[in-house]
């Protein structure tokens, strides 16, 4: 099983291009809400944390970047800016999207942002998430069943990636499960291409808006052992209990940053 940070490791670079995915990726990992909200130390100061974001608030330094929602009338900067180096902006994200990412709510996240220890102190409180389509439920279905021999009481969610009725009929009669269609008519075309793996980073900020403490579960991915919520948060309390560390996390070290990953060959250093 792998949390929800380390899916992102798995993508092709060539699924990014899109604006639409690239822009919540890179929302994503800058400190905005997603799956489960996200923070790093930067945004501490006197041991307060510091929310004042320099990027997507209605304070733009430069109009340029500027993009206006239709719905809210609310008006966001939609130049990235690199977290760690403010002087460092990027090229302004189509304004076609401001609607989409407000709905999904990644845009001016204003309250505090809880720390991965914070997070992992109601073991109850953690919500299973999944995705399959109908070629793939095989390997759910196992997945689902190898969650439940050890959390049988935890809320699980399966996104329907276009799943059949033949498929839906298969689905467990659980209390605690929940099956969710993915809804692709209010995203482009092109997040429907599965092997493109789109779809990701959008339902981990749709389930996000409504649970705090995300585990993100791939199809094929199998629980084998118990406790593992358990020892997870004893991992957390000993090494990850300090502001420094984000709460989008996983059990392994990419051993490389996110701009390393998506430009190879310009920041694998960083």
């Amino acid at each position: 099983m792998r949390s929800i940070a380390s899916v992102f490791r798995s993508f092709p670079m060539k699924n990014f291009k899109s604006p639409l995915v690239l822009f919540v990726f890179a929302v994503v990992f800058s400190g905005v809400l997603v799956s489960i909200h996200y923070t790093t130390s930067l945004f501490y100061q006197n041991g307060r944390r510091n929310l004042a974001r320099h990027q997507n608030t209605n304070l733009n330094v430069n109009p340029n970047c500027n993009c206006k929602s239709e719905k809210s009338g609310r008006v966001y900067d939609f130049c990235y800016t690199d977290p760690q180096n403010y002087s460092s902006v990027g090229m302004k994200f189509d304004c076609v999207h401001v609607d989409t990412l407000e709905r999904l709510g990644i845009l001016n996240y204003r309250e505090p942002l809880p720390t991965v220890s914070e997070l992992i102190k109601n073991e109850e409180e953690t919500v299973f998430v999944s995705t399959s389509s109908d070629d793939h439920y095989q390997h759910s279905s196992k997945s689902y069943e190898s969650v439940r021999k050890y959390y049988p009481n935890h809320k699980y969610i399966l996104y329907g990636l276009h799943m059949s009725p033949d498929y839906i009929k298969l689905l467990p009669k659980d209390t605690n499960f929940e099956f969710r269609q993915f809804n692709t008519a209010q995203y482009p075309e092109y997040v429907s291409q599965w092997l493109q793996y789109r779809f990701k980073p959008l339902i981990m900020a749709e389930v996000s808006k409504e649970f705090p403490n995300v585990w993100w579960i791939d199809a094929h991915r199998i629980m084998k052992q118990p406790n593992v919520i358990k020892r997870f948060s004893e991992e957390v309390a000993t090494n990850r209990s300090s502001d420094n560390f984000s709460s989008i996390t996983s059990f392994g070290d990419t051993g490389h940053s996110n701009f390393a990953t998506l430009f190879p060959g310009e920041g694998n250093s960083l």
